[in-house]
């Protein structure tokens, strides 16, 4: 499997990844009811999986390196109601999203 680089995530950006399918991946689906407490989504991309927790009442907080799916991610928050999801942080940084959210993750889950 190839390592990506910034540069090779900002060119598959301007498609459609194949792992952005428009709702949460089964995998996690299939396990959700395991997954409590606070979570921390690292490369959350469009925040899809974010966005499920986030609206289950879980804390979440989301970042991928990228400003485009950050961007998204933010768009489709507000697109599914704002103020449902004032529990979750979505940011490029992951450094300040992290030290914003002040939360000690119970879980962490990988998006993509």
């Amino acid at each position: 499997m190839p390592v990506h680089d910034r540069t090779s995530f900002e060119s598959l950006y301007t498609g459609q990844p194949r792992w952005e399918i428009g709702r949460p991946q089964k995998a996690l689906l299939a396990v959700a009811d395991r997954i409590t407490g606070s979570i921390l989504d690292a490369g959350c991309g469009t925040g899809e999986n974010a966005l499920f927790f986030a609206g289950r009442g879980q804390t979440v907080t989301g970042f991928d390196f990228l400003t485009e799916p950050v961007n998204l991610a933010k768009q489709n928050a507000c697109e599914r109601r704002c103020g449902a999801f004032g529990n979750m942080v979505i940011d490029r940084d992951g450094k300040a999203a992290v030290a914003r959210s002040a939360e000690r993750y119970q879980r962490a889950i990988k998006s993509r």
